[in-house]
């Protein structure tokens, strides 16, 4: 079981926020030493805690909450049911106002505002002739053709290819409407809306984005006109689309070493970069918390899913037919993620791959998060 230093670690929230949830009865400790009074936690209550922070999320009280994760099923519907219509009138209000903002013509804005999947959720205008591959010109001065001038290579952070799929399909983190490429970046949290035309040249088709870029966000620099030729018509599927697929058919071979619960220290380009005496970087733990191994090759990942953490199921083995000690494998998204272990100091730590869309879809080679052991225990409760 965890202590509660090392739950508090992998959930990212204070003690005294534990105990105050203990004390509310929404989140006890599994165990409590008669002797010191130390609390220990089962690897399994950090579902539960996630599951909290999302009922919080949702406009839950903690009492509420009490009543939805220990109460009867009577209490819980009747108390849904309460939530529900109080939140649908809060919905109504909100689109009114959203309406509203729209026709006042501060589109840009409004998304800026909204979630992610309120975003996603905006309404589909179909263009056929946007769907394909497209690659990067480059930058260029204006959207009308006869000002192009030389394209240049670009003075923001872009992409070197685009795949518009059928229907506004996410790829990678891009969908798209009617004359916008909407873009989704991780940090800041945000989906930014760049407006596109296309043109024809001859029996070549180019589109111009008016990009919005990281720059623009992160330092208040001006957007720049991209100048993408269509390479392919095609309309791909998302799976079609990957530039890379893992081999995920590796035999299980037990690693005793990883058994247990591993928590997030670094975020590294290579393992070779990783040094102890760095100071624990945070940003490694905006995405990825910790991890489990159990017996059997079954592990869970700790993913922070908004507010909340949401544990993954996946599966590793040891390896003997590669440089890396071996692999942790999704078949679902046919991801096989290599990892090492290696003694610095006197401590162990575990590197592990980490690939995102960067891998998959723009064939860069993936980052390492690093982990330090946060308990022996393998036993998933």
């Amino acid at each position: 079981m965890l202590k509660i230093g090392e739950f508090a670690r992998i959930c990212q929230v204070s003690t005294q926020t534990l105990r105050y949830y203990h004390a509310e009865g929404v989140l006890l400790a599994d165990r409590i030493d008669p002797h010191t009074g130390y609390r220990y936690y089962k690897t399994d209550k950090i579902k539960t805690f996630g599951e909290i922070q999302t009922l919080k999320q949702a406009g839950f009280s903690l009492e509420e909450i009490k009543i939805l994760l220990t109460g009867s099923e009577e209490a819980r519907t009747v108390l849904l049911a309460q939530k529900r219509t109080a939140l649908s009138k809060e919905r109504d209000r909100i689109n009114a106002s959203l309406v509203l903002v729209e026709r006042l013509g501060h589109r840009q804005e409004i998304l800026g505002e909204r979630s992610v999947r309120d975003a996603i959720a905006i309404n589909f205008e179909d263009d056929p002739e946007v769907i394909g591959r497209w690659r990067l010109v480059g930058q260029v001065r204006t959207q009308t053709p006869e000002t192009w001038g030389v394209p240049k290579t670009p003075s923001d952070t872009v992409k070197d290819e685009l795949v518009c799929l059928p229907g506004g399909v996410m790829w990678w983190n891009i969908f798209w409407s009617r004359g916008v490429i909407y873009c989704y970046y991780q940090q800041p949290d945000t989906i930014v809306p760049n407006d596109y035309q296309l043109h024809k040249q001859g029996d070549d088709t180019y589109m111009t984005i008016r990009w919005i870029g990281y720059n623009c966000l992160t330092n208040g620099s001006d957007s720049i006109i991209l100048l993408y030729k269509q390479e392919s018509k095609r309309a791909y599927t998302p799976r079609e689309s990957q530039t890379r697929r893992d081999r995920t058919d590796f035999p299980y071979i037990p690693d005793p070493e990883l058994i247990g619960t591993w928590e997030t220290v670094a975020y590294v380009e290579a393992p070779e970069d990783f040094s102890p005496a760095l100071p624990l970087q945070l940003s490694a733990l905006e995405h990825i918390t910790a991890i489990s191994f159990f017996e059997r090759g079954r592990c869970e990942r700790y993913v922070r899913d908004e507010d909340s953490i949401v544990p993954r199921l996946l599966e590793y083995t040891a390896s003997d037919i590669s440089h890396f000690r071996g692999y942790i494998i999704s078949h679902q998204e046919e991801s096989a993620e290599g990892y090492l272990l290696r003694e610095i100091d006197g401590v162990k730590y575990l590197f592990v791959q980490h690939k995102s869309g960067d891998y998959f879809f723009g064939g860069k080679e993936p980052f390492y998060y690093v982990f330090k052991k946060a308990t022996e225990n393998g036993v998933h409760s």
